[in-house]
């Protein structure tokens, strides 16, 4: 009987505890929510503060975590991508001590993305390539999956959908294998890349595949967004009417991207309209990426083909200013690796050959080391030197024909599909003038195939008479 009533004491007091615990732990995520609605203000930092210092009373080491990336954050609303790296450096050291190596590549992710936000995207690679390394390293699953997605939406932000595709793939796959809890994102941006590449069917798959791993609010608007989006690009605009009226009394949980997204569908019922000069209006404040995006819709809208094909090469050649900067970044990587690994080789031969001679004289070996020694760095500067010609060779090669060439292949493509399309309502005089345009523009390509298939020959022909 005495030991019943024991273990009911005990048991009761369990239940106490768990109740203090459970309150304690409502009061630190009250003032976390608190602390994330002022992110934009000193008062978000103040309720931050406040929050670690809670935490720290009643060691839960959680909330201490959660109020360090809450100040990471808010640093991001009132500084550059660069200072942001020196100002959260003592908040990720801090995290990697105590172990939050979740918190700790997560305030990581927020310095790549506003890299990417100020369109610098050499750093950002950078930061990403890093980042996943020192993740590899930790055994951090959500550091390795979080660099996929970045690498994802670094391809994304330069407009390079199919790139950006294979790499969340990639975290689909790993996010499986490591039964993460995020699988909805994987399928939100392989859902957003699917629509931009046209595939619609696969994307609408996807989008309802998210669906299924997606219980927060803001993360079924964001679902409901990507769905009136495809619904925008297959013209089945009474579905576009229905989602929009479900989402506007939750936009204000969409961040930026999606926000964009959202701004997009709101144009594009704007022009089914028939206000397309109120949506310049609009699209006047979406950034320069987006706006080169929209425009072509906004011609085509409007049954404008020549403009639409105008603002199609524009965005075209947007598209290749970006890609050829990460193609110089994938060059100077590649050619460094390449030093990187003559210099080990160099070095492993020079260290055996170095033994071996100063085993039969230690006099030889020092007069042959010094003489090695010279030897590698003569061999290395005309190395360099020739490695940084013939990188520069490729650049400027790859940059001219790049711009010399697809000139004539979008005239010729784009009066093509003009023709097909548009075929019966073009006049006689108006289908001459195109056919004349695409044998011209064929007639340019073909004399600039030919000039650099003669100057390429008469470079390898002087190459090998050197």
């Amino acid at each position: 009987m005495r030991r019943l009533k024991v273990a009911i004491m005990m048991l009761m007091m369990i239940v106490v505890l768990q109740k203090a615990v459970a309150q304690q732990d409502n009061e630190l995520q009250t003032l976390t929510d608190i602390a994330y609605t002022h992110l934009d203000s000193a008062s978000g930092l103040e309720k931050a503060r406040q929050l670690f210092s809670e935490a720290v009373k009643r060691d839960n080491l959680k909330y201490q975590a959660k109020a360090k990336v809450i100040e990471a954050k808010y640093e991001l609303t009132r500084c550059t991508a660069d200072e942001y790296q020196d100002m959260v450096r003592p908040i990720m050291q801090w995290l990697r001590e105590k172990g939050c190596l979740d918190d700790y590549y997560h305030v990581w992710i927020y310095g790549i993305l506003e890299y990417s936000k100020e369109g610098k995207y050499l750093e950002a690679n950078n930061l990403t390539n890093d980042m996943y390394e020192q993740a590899v390293m930790d055994g951090s699953e959500y550091g390795q999956q979080g660099a996929f997605r970045m690498k994802g939406t670094l391809n994304k932000a330069r407009l390079a959908y199919a790139q950006a595709l294979q790499c969340y793939y990639q975290e689909l796959d790993f996010a499986k294998r490591s039964g993460s809890n995020t699988l909805f994102a994987c399928y939100y941006n392989i859902g957003v890349c699917e629509a931009m590449e046209g595939k619609l069917q696969q994307a609408r798959k996807s989008c309802s595949e998210g669906r299924k791993y997606a219980s927060k609010p803001n993360v079924l608007a964001a679902f409901d967004v990507l769905q009136a989006f495809i619904a925008t690009m297959e013209g089945r605009m009474k579905e576009v009417d229905s989602l929009c009226n479900v989402t506007k009394s939750k936009a204000y949980m969409l961040d930026d991207e999606v926000g964009e997204m959202w701004h997009y569908v709101s144009i594009c019922q704007q022009w089914e309209k028939g206000r397309h000069s109120e949506s310049l209006k609009d699209i006047s404040e979406m950034s320069q990426k987006r706006q080169k995006q929209i425009m072509p819709a906004y011609w085509l809208s409007q049954k404008k083909y020549k403009e639409a094909y105008q603002a199609r090469r524009e965005l075209d050649l947007y598209a290749d200013s970006i890609s050829a900067s990460f193609a110089a970044l994938d060059m100077g990587q590649f050619t460094q690796r390449l030093k990187e690994q003559k210099l080990s080789k160099d070095n492993q031969q020079m260290r055996a050959m170095s033994i071996k001679m100063y085993c039969i004289i230690a006099l030889l070996l020092m007069g042959t080391l010094l003489m090695v020694l010279l030897w590698r760095n003569a061999h290395q500067k005309r190395q360099a030197k020739f490695l940084k010609a013939e990188r520069d060779a490729k650049n400027q090669f790859i940059r001219e024909m790049s711009h010399e060439i697809r000139t004539p292949l979008h005239q010729i493509s784009g009066f093509s599909q003009l023709l097909v399309e548009k075929h019966d309502e073009l006049s006689e005089s108006e289908k001459a003038e195109i056919a004349k345009t695409i044998e011209q523009s064929s007639n340019q390509l073909a004399e600039l195939l030919n000039n650099v298939l003669k100057q390429y020959n008469n470079k390898s022909w002087n190459g090998s008479k050197e």
